[in-house]
């Protein structure tokens, strides 16, 4: 069979080869979907509009998918890679529903590592001025690791990441939730948890002999016992003598946000 060479000759032979054909006598060929799905990438590919790529580009998933197997899966979900390419420069949520369409599929053929790459690629684009867009992307993406092995190191930095949604969301309980079950994510992540059950008053969750750094649990005697005053010039003198890392920062400053908006006092001191 001659290659066909025009763009319209292509398409013309892609349609021919994604439907069945009968005979006089009623037999007939099967279609031929992943060819003809090649095909319809290889128009996409070529084609000079936006809006003729991302036609071919649907039509080629369509028909990649219809193969029903692995390979005919992932070639869908490389055509939405170059969908997301597509758009990502004009129109980001666009270009996002692409992306997240081709996590689905590589969720079905357990290309987790592809799949958790993906997200935090969506994450990361969504997360100075949508953060629970974003926080909702990483916690996809952690999903993904979890189901590969030898991954501890990139879940932990995804978890990172997620923490940091949470905070600047303040969303407490959830924090807390995360601390706990991952208690080895960063430097004085147990201080942090202490400061963050005095928020939630949860004060029966905190252990006293749970610190191991005396200058840690001073300060925490300190806000529990002491007054306002001493509470606060405590931890200056903690914060200026100890060197915090970014999550125990933020953490920290959480912490004095509510003791300053709250009834410190009254219900701490």
């Amino acid at each position: 069979m001659t290659r066909p060479q025009s763009m319209q000759d292509k398409v013309q032979e892609a349609e021919r080869l994604c439907k069945k054909t009968s005979s006089f006598w009623g037999f007939g060929a099967k279609p031929d979907y992943m060819q003809g799905a090649l095909l319809f990438e290889e128009v996409a590919d070529e084609a000079n509009s936006q809006k003729e790529k991302e036609k071919y580009y649907v039509y080629a998933v369509d028909n990649f998918l219809k193969t029903q197997d692995e390979y005919g899966t992932w070639r869908a979900c490389e055509c939405y890679g170059k969908l997301y390419s597509l758009f990502i420069k004009e129109n980001r949520d666009k270009a996002s529903e692409y992306q997240e369409r081709a996590i689905d599929l590589l969720k079905t053929i357990k290309k987790w590592t592809i799949a958790g790459q993906k997200c935090i690629q969506l994450a990361e684009l969504y997360e100075i001025d949508q953060v629970p867009k974003a926080l909702a992307f990483f916690n996809n993406a952690i999903e993904c690791y979890q189901h590969v092995d030898n991954y501890k190191a990139n879940l932990k930095s995804v978890k990172l990441k997620a923490l940091i949604c949470l905070i600047t969301m303040k969303q407490l309980a959830q924090i807390i939730d995360l601390l706990k079950n991952n208690p080895k994510l960063f430097d004085r992540q147990k201080f942090c948890l202490q400061l963050l059950l005095i928020m939630e008053k949860k004060y029966k969750d905190m252990v006293d002999d749970d610190l191991e750094n005396p200058e840690e649990q001073a300060v925490i005697d300190c806000i529990l016992n002491d007054n306002k005053e001493d509470a606060e010039r405590k931890i200056s003198e903690f914060r200026e003598n100890t060197h915090l890392n970014l999550h125990a920062e933020l953490i920290l400053n959480m912490f004095l946000e509510y003791a300053e908006y709250s009834k410190f006092e009254d219900e701490i001191c």
